[in-house]
């Protein structure tokens, strides 16, 4: 028994099928390309022995990680200790001037 769908939903359905098959050969590459990325960080690929947490799953964890542990740009623009000694930068550039 099939299901017979009003004509305006076996065209959305068709279109979101075709729309698919633009999308996949993308979507395959851009899969890939995570998987090589998360060969490279030790700490994703203990995280990926984890039953459930793949390469994009150990990759968004480390990410999170580091944005939690590392000062972001804003943060460092309003803290003092984050500016650069500016005489060092100054005597470094008079001794190579």
């Amino acid at each position: 028994m099939s299901l017979l769908l009003a004509p305006w939903a076996t065209r959305r359905r068709q279109d979101l099928l075709e729309l698919l098959d633009r999308l996949d050969p993308t979507i395959k590459e851009l899969t890939a390309a995570v998987e090589q990325e998360a060969k490279k960080p030790p700490e994703a690929l203990r995280l990926m022995t984890l039953p459930g947490v793949g390469p994009l799953t150990a990759l968004a964890f480390l990410l999170i990680k580091k944005s939690l542990t590392e000062p972001t740009l804003l943060e460092m623009s309003g803290n003092p200790q984050y500016l650069p000694n500016l005489s060092k930068v100054r005597s470094k550039s008079r001794a190579s001037g």
